[in-house]
């Protein structure tokens, strides 16, 4: 359980240094997980909806590797925690 904790601790520490976004800057520049239906639209899989679909794969399969578990989890974690917009998926 140890190292769950840990990877989740350190994946939400990278994310915070590589990704500036959230409440340190004001646009991602990232853009491949962003994708355009119209001219105005798009959809944006957030790294927490990634990290989900992750998550509901271990365990659907069965692959209970805690640090794998606990860097998604971690990844998950940030994604909502730091972004006031995490919810927002089609704009």
């Amino acid at each position: 359980m140890l190292v769950f904790i840990i990877s989740v601790f350190i994946s939400y520490l990278l994310y915070k240094n590589i990704c500036k976004y959230g409440k340190n800057n004001n646009s991602c520049p990232y853009k491949f997980n962003q994708f355009k239906l119209k001219k105005s639209k798009k959809i944006h899989l957030h790294h927490w909806l990634i990290h989900l679909i992750i998550i509901i794969l271990l365990l659907y399969f069965e692959y209970y590797n805690l640090i794998f578990l606990g860097l998604n989890f971690g990844g998950l974690i940030h994604g909502i925690y730091e972004y006031d917009d995490w919810y927002i998926i089609y704009s």
